[in-house]
């Protein structure tokens, strides 16, 4: 073995010690998220699903949530064991060749857990606009401008995740960059202006005695507005 093989199989112990210490670390958080999210679950059931319309959705959430964060953790374990698989196995090209061979199987890996992450934000913005949509019922221009916002946001995530998939195998960094930045500043200028719609109506409902006109027209009850939101 060269000197710069031996440098080289160095490297990728230290690069595989780091990558299984991390996988550790996702798998502890998934098993603590796995136990909240039973949790919920059963909280959810026992409410009794059936009987109001915004714990089904709560339910469908949750359920999705579920899915795409499972999904993304088997990606994660999937992608060390594909790349110690494959760089360990002797090729006649040498230890280069290796880490090349790698690589490549590991990248279909890599293009799932890019969409299994944005999909998860997705989910999540997409919660936070409902619950302000919800409670601005009867006031349309409110409700557009959610709407329009998260369109927005998510057609940002979209193009995210496909640049970032594309990136993989390009040397366009700087521009996928530049676009990867924009949707997270869209993403939090999303849940912001959401958090603040729920903030304002919180106030009022709570706060301030029944308006005639404006943004809140119609009151909202205690019981459905602490639903909504916790």
């Amino acid at each position: 073995m060269t000197p710069e093989e031996t440098a080289l199989l160095a490297s990728i112990g230290v690069t595989l010690y780091w990558n299984y210490a991390q996988l550790a670390l996702i798998c502890t958080m998934y098993g603590f998220y796995l136990l909240l999210a039973f949790v919920a679950l059963v909280l959810l059931l026992k409410s009794g699903i059936p009987s109001t319309r915004p714990r089904q959705y709560l339910l469908i959430i949750t359920l999705l949530t579920l899915g795409i964060n499972t999904w993304g953790y088997i990606i994660s374990v999937g992608i060390e064991l594909v790349r110690t698989k494959y760089v360990f196995a002797p090729l006649a090209a040498g230890l280069r060749a290796q880490i090349d061979l790698a690589n490549a199987k590991a990248e279909p890996w890599s293009r799932m857990s890019i969409w299994a992450s944005n999909l998860n934000l997705l989910i999540g913005d997409a919660t936070v606009i409902w619950r302000a949509w919800a409670i601005y019922t009867g006031h349309r221009v409110t409700q557009w401008i959610l709407v329009a916002l998260m369109a927005f946001n998510g057609a940002m995530l979209i193009i995210t995740s496909a640049c970032d998939v594309a990136a993989l195998s390009d040397s366009q960094q700087t521009a996928v960059l530049a676009i990867s930045v924009t949707s997270i500043w869209t993403s939090l200028v999303t849940n912001l202006v959401a958090t603040i719609f729920i903030g304002v109506k919180l106030w009022q409902v709570f706060s301030l005695p029944p308006m005639t006109g404006g943004l809140f027209t119609q009151p909202m009850t205690g019981d459905l507005f602490t639903q909504l939101i916790l």
